[in-house]
C-alpha cells in the first residue's frame, strides 16, 4: 500500500492520495492460515482496511485462542 499526502507551510493537511489495492489480496483463508498459532500472543493489531472477510477471520482465530484484538 502506499500513501502520499500534500502538506501545506504549517505542515497541515491539504489532500492526501492512497493506494490500497493490495490489501484486497489478504483474503480471509490467507489470514487463517497464518493466524494459526496465536498461544502466548498478547494483543492483536490489525489494518482496519482488510476486507470484512479478513477482519472477521483474524477476530475469530483471536477470540479462539482467548487474545484481544
Amino acid at each position: 500500500a502506499t500513501y502520499t499526502a500534500l502538506l501545506d507551510g504549517k505542515g497541515e493537511l491539504v489532500g492526501a492520495v492512497a493506494d490500497m489495492g493490495i490489501l484486497d489480496a489478504i483474503s480471509a483463508e490467507s489470514v487463517s492460515r497464518r493466524c494459526g498459532n496465536l498461544a502466548g500472543t498478547g494483543l492483536v493489531l490489525c489494518e482496519a482496511n482488510l476486507s470484512s472477510s479478513a477482519l472477521e477471520a483474524a477476530l475469530k482465530r483471536c477470540r479462539a485462542a482467548r487474545v484481544p484484538a
